[in-house]
């Protein structure tokens, strides 16, 4: 921009410079809004997520409870086959001795 004091208006001037300045104000004021908007969507997007994290801590609640669960249900399931194989150990010791005694008592020399 050329102005020449002699020929030209200084009002006019005056006028040119402030509206480049509202310009400017203008577009600087617009990105700090784009920005601005920016954030919010992003605080928005965020926000949402966090419902995800409840979502998500629910499930690992189920799954430590469903965990207890399993535990319990093999520690008595591990209970039961021991006590099982106990007893069948023991009827096996008891047969066993029994055909050893009746063998004895018949005559036969058991193995």
């Amino acid at each position: 921009m050329a102005f020449d004091p002699a020929t030209d208006d200084p009002e006019l001037l005056r006028t040119v410079i402030q509206l480049l300045r509202l310009s400017a104000l203008t577009a600087a004021d617009s990105k700090d809004r784009d920005g601005i908007h920016t954030a919010d969507a992003r605080i928005a997007e965020a926000l949402g997520m966090l419902g995800k994290i409840d979502d998500i801590k629910k499930v690992a609640g189920s799954l430590r409870q469903n965990a207890g669960k399993i535990e319990q249900q093999s520690d008595d399931v591990r209970t039961a086959l021991t006590h099982l194989l106990s007893q069948a150990q023991a009827a096996l010791s008891v047969a066993a001795e029994a055909a050893h005694d009746a063998a004895l008592k018949s005559g036969m020399h058991p193995l």
